[in-house]
């Protein structure tokens, strides 16, 4: 097909690896999985697309922040004349300046169709009249989408919900023989005492592990004070304090459950891709009951794990350990993840929404 022919063009973060964020780990994958007939351009490598015949435009690898050259790139792309055919998905965080190109592209190009992705639902209640000129709004999670429908900005039908997704491993990995507990995600103040206070319960039965990228003051505040508090129990093989790390497959290995300890997902996709790539290595989940998160739980044929308020998320966890119940949830996890949270499956629902807008 001709670089100008109809189609699809994707505007976000380059997809070229390493994947290290959630939106662009989860819109690799909706790619990979796409039918072969849905004609795709997005930025990334031209010698590495993620499907063949992809359309390609080189762009160099974005950090976690995107600066004003990285802007700049996406914009140029999208305003191109060799896709001015192609409709288009943004995959980010919906901002003034894309609501107006919208405005503007829709008066061009009538025939053009606009979707967003809202990857992660941080203040949507507010950037809700930013999405007044799509088509479509992708969000993540059922509870994402009540949100959005409650601001009477958008009419249901335009909101789509698609859950989060991962690849199925073809194996679980063996269950350790001291199995850790391991939390991958933001440190803030709650969190950092709710892992202080689960060290402490833990001590003695199973080490406790915390892989979170640094993110700034705040995140150093709590990292400093978890080294101070608990350096003893680091040193006796019960803390472990990380950054972030380059293989999560070795933590998963080590890990007899993962958790979910803030009241919150910020910033992160709704359904923490952390958490479906445990349950779908045959590892239980605990999380708050927080937003989104029950719905990681819902239609399991057997406890995968559990979801607990706040105040009891730590005896939660710390239950599940020394009753050893976490066992029990390894098989149906994998297979819950299998049955729900399988990235195979993400193409299909994108392509009945595009199909669904096809003039």
């Amino acid at each position: 097909m001709a670089p100008d022919g109809p189609g699809w063009l994707w505007v976000g973060k380059p997809l070229r690896p390493p994947f290290r964020d959630g939106s662009t780990v989860l819109a690799a994958a909706f790619a990979r999985s796409l039918p072969a007939e849905v004609d795709l351009a997005y930025l990334g490598d031209p010698g590495a697309p993620l499907r063949p015949g992809d359309t390609v435009v080189a762009a160099p690898p974005m950090g976690y922040a995107p600066t004003m050259c990285d802007k700049l790139r996406a914009l140029s792309v999208l305003l191109d004349r060799a896709h001015r055919r192609r409709s288009v998905h943004f995959f980010f965080t919906p901002n003034p300046v894309t609501s107006r190109v919208v405005a503007a592209l829709r008066r061009l190009h009538r025939d053009r169709r606009f979707v967003q992705s809202v990857m992660s639902s941080d203040g949507i209640e507010r950037r809700a009249p930013l999405l007044r000129g799509l088509d479509r709004v992708v969000v993540l999670s059922d509870h994402t989408k009540r949100r959005l429908e409650a601001t009477g900005v958008l009419p249901a039908d335009r909101i789509v919900r698609i859950h989060p997704a991962v690849a199925i491993p073809a194996e679980a990995p063996p269950t350790p023989e001291r199995p850790a507990v391991l939390f991958a995600g933001d440190l803030d103040e709650t969190a950092g005492a709710r892992i202080e206070a689960l060290v402490h319960a833990l001590a003695g039965t199973a080490p406790v592990i915390v892989a979170a990228r640094p993110k700034g003051p705040s995140d150093a505040a709590v990292r400093g004070r978890l080294s101070a508090r608990l350096e003893a129990e680091r040193r006796a093989g019960w803390f472990e304090l990380m950054a972030e790390v380059p293989d999560m497959e070795a933590l998963f290995r080590r890990a007899g459950l993962v958790v979910h300890l803030a009241d919150h997902v910020a910033r992160k996709v709704d359904l923490p891709l952390v958490l479906l790539e445990a349950l779908a290595r045959g590892r239980g989940v605990v999380t708050t009951d927080a937003g989104p998160l029950p719905e990681i739980f819902a239609g399991a044929a057997a406890p995968i794990g559990r979801a607990a308020p706040g105040a009891q998320v730590v005896e939660a966890v710390a239950e599940a350990v020394t009753s050893g119940r976490w066992a029990a949830w390894a098989a149906p996890a994998r297979a819950h993840a299998a049955a729900r949270f399988d990235a195979r499956r993400l193409g299909s629902q994108l392509a009945a929404v595009y199909a669904a807008l096809a003039p």
